[in-house]
């Protein structure tokens, strides 16, 4: 169930049935993100950027409907994007002398559009991008497959390396050949927003996504189909401007946010995650995204609920949502894949503890009862001073040498 949300997040999905307002709610993330685009958080002072994919049936309404309260979102952070990109242009063509010096333009005027095409050109991006002064952008497409088609075969048109540096602010270097194209480095902060259908969604987040990781920074969000019909998304007059006001308000937002609450939740949570998850490999490579997302997602109710203080355990447990979400999400497309890759990844590596500690983890594994927990596991391990890796675990049940108790709380040894 939908947790409590920030007021700004609930006037813009209550006209939707219950069944549509989480969905909507995740497909805002990117849109509010933009809107706090001055804000960071952590030490390394990342963007409070949001991946998110959309899918659904054809004809379900998911861009309707689910993306409805983005649309419109959307429409009053990008109100004046062709502005931008009129004097951008203008700036450009000034640098190349072809611009009367009546026309000329001051660069503190210029500021990247703050909605583009998924469909945009690495080139034209990085056109924009220089200019964002820090701010996060987003990329919005009600069709995906669209892209697919476009992009297909064309090195400028394939943005996934720069999605996965833009969620996390990272340096991308842009160095064509073009003479009209910029050279040069940027830190880019990147959101997006994509619909489509399964097919075209999983199509574009393919294994090769998943692998460098463009996959794990996205939520994916399923749209389903309502049976009844029920009139066009729309905001009464009131309440339109009272979100209009609102969003102009996270635009004056700026800064890095930290608070010793929040980060005190996202310690718990990984801790969680890491007991929960202890004898999985394969969930156990997911902690770090998962706590991410939980991360950002707390930061951003934060900062959408205006630093209140009384609502940081709100801003928590819709972060923790959020995390729960994805990572449910993530797993139920991406987790064979995942377990194919760590198979065969495995002979790449040097010899692991396992192989070093051979003798100690036979050791161990005689020494404990015929039952036990990873409680028992863990304390024998800090009784022969090593650390509370819980790896073997996993091996222990892989070859068939313990198999889980009937109640899941402990293990039977097997062999």
């Amino acid at each position: 169930p939908l947790p409590r949300v920030p007021d700004l997040i609930f006037n813009l999905v209550k006209p939707l049935p219950k069944k549509w307002r989480q969905t909507a709610t995740l497909a805002l993330l990117p849109s509010l993100s933009v809107a706090c685009g001055k804000v960071s958080y952590g030490k390394k002072q990342m963007p409070l950027a949001f991946q998110v994919a959309v899918y659904g049936k054809a004809g379900s309404g998911k861009s309707q409907f689910t993306c409805g309260p983005a649309q419109l979102v959307q429409q009053l952070i990008g109100g004046n994007d062709n502005h931008y990109i009129e004097l951008i242009d203008k700036y450009e063509r000034q640098q190349e002398r072809t611009v009367k010096d009546e026309e000329k333009i001051d660069v503190n005027q210029l500021r990247s559009p703050q909605v583009l095409g998924f469909n945009s050109s690495t080139i034209m991006l990085a056109k924009y991008l220089k200019y964002s002064n820090k701010e996060t952008i987003m990329l919005y497409s009600d069709e995906i497959g669209e892209t697919l088609g476009a992009s297909k075969g064309s090195s400028f048109l394939d943005l996934k390396s720069l999605l996965r540096k833009g969620y996390d602010g990272a340096e991308h270097t842009f160095a064509y050949k073009e003479r009209d194209s910029f050279r040069g480095k940027i830190y880019p902060r990147i959101s997006y927003l994509a619909c489509g259908t399964p097919n075209d969604v999983f199509k574009y987040f393919d294994d090769n996504a998943t692998e460098s990781g463009t996959a794990r920074r996205c939520i994916f969000v399923e749209h389903t189909k309502y049976d009844q019909i029920i009139p066009e998304y729309w905001l009464d007059n009131d309440t339109f401007l009272l979100v209009s006001a609102e969003i102009q308000q996270l635009t004056r937002y700026a800064g890095n946010v930290h608070h010793e609450q929040i980060e005190a939740a996202y310690r718990a949570y990984i801790t969680s995650l890491q007991a929960a998850w202890a004898d999985d490999e394969i969930l156990q490579q997911m902690v770090f995204p998962t706590a991410q997302h939980m991360l950002r997602a707390t930061y951003l109710a934060h900062v959408l609920n205006h630093y209140d203080e009384q609502k940081v355990a709100e801003s928590v447990a819709f972060g923790k949502w959020v995390g729960d979400y994805f990572i449910a999400n993530f797993m139920n497309h991406k987790y064979a894949y995942l377990h194919k890759q760590a198979v065969a990844a495995d002979k790449y590596f040097a010899p692991s503890s396992e192989t070093t500690d051979k003798q100690l983890n036979e050791q161990m594994f005689n020494e404990l009862n015929t039952t036990f927990t990873k409680h028992d596991v863990i304390r024998w391990r800090r009784s022969h001073g090593l650390s509370d890796d819980l790896s073997i675990l996993y091996r222990w049940r892989k070859r068939g040498r313990t198999t889980k108790n009937n109640n899941g709380e402990g293990y039977l040894k097997v062999s």
